[in-house]
């Protein structure tokens, strides 16, 4: 997502043709997989102090690709009760060799359709980020040891806000088995910092943030 970031530039002639150029690239119609791809890029509204980001086109293009205007709408990404697992290397590694897009059975069927039933219901969601607020970085972790009942593993959650927009945002199973709750929460800790450390010195280079005092986690 990082690589997809657009330049800023203090010139606001520069900001508003980006602006522009964002816009008529999300205008694009999509009938198959290969229309779909200038689709997503991400749609963004001006307005007043705010920015809107989001891909309801490149959703409405899906959907409509699939036939599934008048279908249901569904308020849950997955059906009740799904855990999520994450995959290992050796699953990584057979990905590609996978052929549930071009054959898939009936479970990855009806999984892919609930799924384009949730985006119906949510397609008109995005993010929005303000100018006003000078609130600056606050940060937000917690960790949930054993979450995991088969690996016994924890999970590290995190968020990152800045002008009360949020800009950062994590939840995964940690690789390793902790072995006290403390230790769960230094190893969430240290996903935190690399991360928040990257984001400081970016809003620096960016002229956004010259705050050198030290930022809680809450």
């Amino acid at each position: 997502m990082v690589d997809e970031i657009q330049p800023i530039k203090p010139d606001p002639d520069d900001s508003s043709r980006m602006v522009d150029e964002s816009l008529a690239s999300s205008e694009s119609g999509a009938s198959d997989d290969a229309d779909l791809r200038p689709a997503k890029t991400p749609r963004i509204k001006v307005i007043d102090n705010f920015i809107f980001l989001d891909q309801q086109h490149f959703t409405k293009a899906l959907i409509e690709l699939y036939g599934m205007e008048k279908c249901k709408p569904l308020v849950t990404p997955l059906p009740p009760q799904t855990h999520l697992v994450p995959a290992s290397e050796e699953d990584l590694s057979k990905f590609k060799e996978l052929n549930f897009l071009e054959n898939p059975g009936i479970q990855n069927w009806n999984g892919f359709l609930h799924a384009l039933k949730y985006l119906n219901q949510t397609q008109n969601m995005g993010l929005v980020y303000s100018c006003e607020s000078k609130e600056g970085i606050r940060v937000y972790s917690n960790t949930d040891r054993v979450n995991c009942q088969e690996t016994r593993r924890s999970v590290t959650g995190f968020l990152v806000t800045f002008e009360q927009s949020l800009v950062i945002w994590k939840t995964r199973k940690q690789p390793t088995v902790s072995i006290s709750t403390s230790k769960a929460e230094y190893k969430a800790l240290c996903d935190l910092t690399s991360e928040l450390s990257w984001f400081c010195q970016w809003c620096l280079e960016c002229s956004l943030n010259n705050n050198d005092e030290a930022i809680p986690v809450h």
